[in-house]
């Protein structure tokens, strides 16, 4: 790695800015990485750098946190227990009214009609509940996957400055 100003030194002594590894004062390139250290960075012109890499680190580790997967168990067991005994009733509805239709038409006609309504009322709800669970899931997974984006975005635009920085003072261009 050819980069000047990759020296930083600290209380501790000098640390290489692109790896972090100790070396000494007399180094000329990082032993860990190779970087060129003929420069050494004051901690304070170190400041921007450090301060996007500590927002780095926040950012995905806030990912953990909405990364909590609230997995919907129960209202996914009592949908699909609901839309059991719903075609249950609906079938059962239909045939016990062509059952009695066959005796007693007057009767028979209202159970049909009330079974495949009821049946289907019971059918509607319990999808509509399976496609609030499959909803909040990808919702919570995009919500995942934008924060894993910005943490990303973050360490691109902290790379960026620190080199844009690098090359202000090799250049000596005035900000």
């Amino acid at each position: 790695m050819e980069d000047d100003n990759n020296l930083t030194k600290n209380a501790e002594g000098y640390i290489c800015s692109d790896c972090g590894a100790d070396v000494s004062e007399n180094d000329k390139v990082c032993p860990k990485c190779g970087a060129d250290l003929t420069e050494i960075v004051a901690p304070e012109e170190e400041e921007n750098f450090q301060s996007a890499i500590t927002t780095n680190k926040i950012i995905k580790n806030t990912t953990h946190t909405f990364h909590s997967e609230r997995h919907y168990k129960t209202a996914f067991t009592l949908a699909k227990i609901i839309e059991v005994i719903s075609w249950l009733i609906l079938f059962g509805g239909v045939i016990a009214g062509i059952a009695l239709a066959s005796k007693s038409p007057p009767l028979g006609i209202p159970i049909i009609l009330l079974s495949v309504i009821f049946g289907l009322l019971l059918v509607f709800s319990a999808q509509l509940t399976l496609i609030f669970i499959d909803t909040e899931n990808n919702t919570r997974k995009s919500a995942d996957e934008i924060v894993k984006t910005n943490a990303m975005l973050a360490d691109t635009l902290g790379t960026i400055a620190s080199n844009l920085d690098k090359i202000v003072k090799n250049y000596g261009v005035e900000k």
